[in-house]
């Protein structure tokens, strides 16, 4: 409601919270993930407990790969 989003201690790596400014774009993209993520739901009738996942709902455990592909595109 504020304007940012907060990862609290626990919910990262480092054990540090995290501050990040909701700015429009971002507000954007999170609100078309949580549609998606429903829509799965709704689709598979299980519960994502991840806000990005797969396609299946299953959780990503490893970027790299998408991200070197995301590159070799551009």
């Amino acid at each position: 409601d504020e304007g940012w989003l907060r990862l609290e201690p626990e919910e990262t790596k480092s054990g540090e919270a995290r501050m990040f400014p909701l700015t429009p774009d971002l507000l954007e993209i999170l609100a078309a993930q949580v549609e998606r993520t429903r829509a799965i739901e709704l689709a598979t009738e299980k519960v994502i407990p991840w806000l990005f996942h797969h396609d299946d709902g299953s959780p990503i455990k490893d970027f790299r790969t998408a991200w070197q592909n995301a590159c070799d595109r551009a």
